[in-house]
């Protein structure tokens, strides 16, 4: 039997334990286990398709593990964890990078921070707000790109953000408490992004003189 794989006589909840154990062993990066290259693995894919700026490993890696409790709870067979969450991971990583921060999604951003009222402006000139907003994201520190990426791009509820975190690890609770905490989070994230954006506008204009 490879590393990964499993019984076919074991049950439901046996499978579903299985890969709850595997997720957890991820997560904590145990370096002594079968799966220590999982997150390697994703790292690299991200960087190949030019979204490490956007997402973060262990993202993808709870969206595949998702995908496998929902695929195991309807009665499918997974043979390997590792290699099925490997799999679904790039699968996740390629639909990333066919959706990207598109046009539409971006001004989603410019429309949530407020920067400027967009429904009257020309082609050319939401094009370069565009690609201003892209540079403020990208100046921004990881977890603002990570809040205003899930609540704004995503449009997660602020409920399903903290099951993420939790998931992850990163909070302890999914409470009324965590959700005031990441509506904070957001409302100071969109503030730096505005800065961000009429900081760049600002140089490139002088630039332009």
């Amino acid at each position: 039997m490879t590393p990964g794989e499993k019984p076919l006589h074991l049950s439901i909840q046996e499978r579903i334990k299985d890969i709850n154990v595997l997720m957890c062993q991820v997560l904590k990066n145990t370096e002594d286990s079968e799966c220590y290259n999982i997150l390697p693995f994703i790292r690299f894919l991200l960087s190949k398709y030019n979204l490490q700026v956007l997402y973060e490993e262990k993202d993808i890696f709870l969206e595949a593990y998702t995908r496998a409790v929902k695929y195991l709870s309807d009665g499918n067979i997974i043979q390997n964890n590792i290699s099925w969450l490997k799999g679904t991971s790039f699968n996740i990583i390629r639909e990333l990078s066919r959706k990207n921060i598109n046009h539409r999604q971006l001004k989603n951003i410019l429309i949530h921070s407020e920067i400027n009222r967009i429904s009257s402006k020309s082609s050319e000139k939401i094009d370069y707000m565009v690609e201003t907003v892209i540079n403020s994201f990208q100046k921004l520190n990881e977890k603002d790109r990570k809040i205003l990426f899930l609540s704004v791009i995503q449009k997660l509820s602020f409920e399903d953000i903290g099951e993420r975190l939790v998931a992850a690890g990163e909070e302890k609770e999914n409470n009324d408490k965590l959700h005031n905490k990441l509506r904070q989070q957001k409302y100071k994230a969109l503030k730096r992004l505005r800065q961000n954006y009429h900081l760049i506008h600002e140089l490139q204009a002088g630039c332009s003189e």
